[in-house]
């Protein structure tokens, strides 16, 4: 049962079938026919534990992602965005709460005897910046830039996966990140979400520094599980990296009128700042 289901019954509640329809809601399209049991079936047991790390390393990236996006559908909120663009946000918590699920499940599948904390990440407190700018930063950093490059590095692990359970779970992951970075590049095109000249310049300076971060990440070794698990190596990594930035990520940012390229070009200069 899961952390919702059991906080019901903690508390005296006597809806016993709310976590069942949780899960129906949350799980069903990602785990349908999977048969656990064949789940890395051709791993040893050390290629089983680094794809066991593997897999948590992912649900605890999905963790921060529903964090950050919460923080973010709060602030639009604040900020007065229509209902259907919240919505749309509330949506990809949704989706982002169901990845977490299932990576962990797959994790867990990987050896069922080794339990291993699930706990998110709290909530950043942001006091300091301003509301609109928050919300600006967040979009960027997080939809256009983050689910954007997800999208294909998730693609890149399906290509490179041999394990059919896993494969089936990539695919599921990608579908739903291929609407969550349309969601942050439709947003920049409403009237609401348009930059202002001003915003543009501190934009340009939060992704030099994130640039920095992603090139120097993506540069590090991925855990050698080998293909079955959709693992590709570190040199496939950096290349859809610099593909999806150069051909996807800059161009589109330009294109908002954000100096994107020169960001990227600034990136060393601004992470030692």
């Amino acid at each position: 049962m899961g952390s919702v289901g059991r906080w019901v019954r903690r508390v005296g509640g006597a809806d016993t079938t709310f976590d069942a329809a949780r899960r129906r809601r949350f799980v069903r399209a990602l785990e349908a026919d999977f048969d656990w049991s064949k789940l890395g079936a051709r791993l040893d047991a050390t290629e089983r534990d680094r794809a066991r790390s593997l897999w948590i390393a992912r649900m605890r990236d999905e963790q921060r992602a529903v964090v950050a996006m919460s923080q973010l559908v709060a602030d639009l909120a604040r900020l007065g965005a229509p209902l259907d663009v919240l919505g749309a946000g509330a949506a990809v918590i949704h989706d982002e709460t169901r990845h977490v699920d299932v990576c962990e499940r797959v994790a867990r599948a990987l050896d069922p005897a080794r339990p291993f904390r699930t706990t998110p990440p709290e909530m950043p407190h942001h006091g300091t910046l301003e509301l609109r700018h928050r919300v600006v930063v967040s979009v960027v950093s997080l939809l256009c830039v983050g689910e954007t490059l997800s999208m294909s590095l998730l693609r890149a692990a399906r290509d490179h996966c041999d394990d059919e359970v896993t494969t089936d779970v990539l695919e599921g992951l990608l579908a739903d990140e291929s609407i969550h970075s349309r969601f942050g590049w439709w947003w920049l095109e409403t009237p609401q979400g348009e930059l202002r000249d001003d915003e543009r310049p501190k934009v340009a300076r939060m992704l030099a520094r994130l640039f920095a971060r992603l090139d120097r990440s993506l540069g590090a070794e991925a855990p050698c599980v080998g293909d079955a698990m959709g693992a590709p190596p570190s040199l496939v990594r950096r290349d859809v990296f610099h593909a999806v930035l150069h051909d996807t990520i800059l161009p589109r940012l330009e294109a908002h009128g954000i100096a994107a390229r020169a960001a990227w070009c600034d990136r060393a200069l601004r992470e030692a700042a």
